[in-house]
């Protein structure tokens, strides 16, 4: 009953909102959504619908009350299977819909996986993302229940997309979340956000935070927008996300990345400001130290699945001198990606 709940606590919120993305590549952005037709024993069963940027139906799937069917989407009580994720995974040019198959023990997570081929999604075998060693991920059809895999898809940065992962091994379970980069077969780790380790010793370290393990910043950015993107966020009610890493370097050279990471949702009508960054689990801020902090400015992804703003910081610069930003203003202006 433990290793059930742990599996519990590792899964995503499934919002049943719509996934953004343009599918077809011609400019425009499509939705994929969900509606209900119903439930039974097993539990309540969705139609993933494909609608273009005027709401026409492109494609939905059949109504189909198969759990084991690959375009069946529901919440059942041994467990879920909704959309996570939209993306470009396979770096073909064509989207893929991304969505986990039920489980209610700890084993590799495998997930459905559509393709959208120009009229309609067209399946894939479901694979589980397995880690060949801590710097790669491929997707493997598997029988071993030991390991450690992708169990979820928590959001796109970029390019890039932030994921939870789990390992079981000698009956024991660890968790961690990581920032991979797709591609044709599998991922690479471009980051681990979380290393990783029991839950409960991970409980138990958010618990006794203390003000020791943040660094205060003191910044504030404050962003204007074009028109065109200001009407698509009003119109949309999309937040804004800001993303910061602290660094360190020595001299123009790289030494120990993500000493320090910090994210913010804001609207269009605010400004926002940076408090503290928490300083991440294994490292410490030296204060003799040269650091420097990435800010990046992107939409958060609760209404488009894709990243709709190409932001600028007025200087131009992306990686600031942590001691020339403490205390200040930073000034951003976003523009639609596509804009001119």
């Amino acid at each position: 009953m433990r290793i059930f709940l742990l599996l519990l606590l590792s899964l995503p919120l499934l919002a049943k909102a719509p996934l953004y993305g343009d599918i077809d590549q011609d400019g425009k952005i499509e939705s994929m959504e969900l509606r209900d037709y119903g439930s039974n024993d097993v539990g309540k069963f969705y139609q993933l619908i494909v609608k273009d940027d005027n709401g026409n139906v492109l494609w939905k799937a059949k109504e189909n009350f198969d759990e084991n069917n690959p375009y069946s989407f529901f919440e059942a009580h041994h467990g879920i299977s909704m959309p996570q994720i939209l993306l470009d995974c396979d770096k073909d040019g064509k989207l893929e819909l991304l969505a986990p198959q039920p489980q209610s023990d700890v084993s590799p997570t495998y997930f459905k996986r559509l393709k959208w081929m120009g009229r309609a999604f067209s399946m894939m075998p479901p694979m589980a993302l397995m880690m060949q060693n801590p710097n790669r991920f491929e997707w493997i059809d598997t029988q071993d229940y030991q390991g450690s895999w992708v169990s979820s898809f928590v959001g796109i940065e970029g390019s890039l997309v932030k994921v939870n992962i789990t390992q079981y091994r000698n009956e024991e379970v660890k968790m961690g979340v990581a920032l991979l980069e797709l591609d044709s077969r599998g991922a690479n780790v471009i980051r681990w956000i979380e290393a990783l380790q029991n839950p409960d010793t991970h409980t138990q370290d958010s618990t006794d935070k203390t003000t020791s393990k943040q660094l205060k910043l003191n910044l504030q950015l404050t962003v204007r927008y074009s028109p065109s993107a200001k009407s698509k966020l009003q119109k949309s009610h999309e937040r804004i996300a800001a993303s910061l890493i602290l660094s360190q370097y020595d001299n123009e050279e790289m030494k120990i990345e993500g000493v320090a990471t910090k994210e913010a949702l804001f609207t269009i009508d605010e400004d926002v400001k940076i408090e503290t960054m928490d300083i991440q689990q294994g490292h410490h801020y030296e204060p003799d130290k040269n650091y420097k902090v990435n800010i990046n400015l992107y939409t958060a992804r609760e209404v488009f699945q894709d990243n709709l703003l190409d932001c600028r910081s007025r200087s131009g610069d992306i990686d600031f001198d942590l001691s020339t930003i403490q205390g200040g203003v930073i000034e951003y202006y976003c523009k639609l990606i596509r804009e001119q």
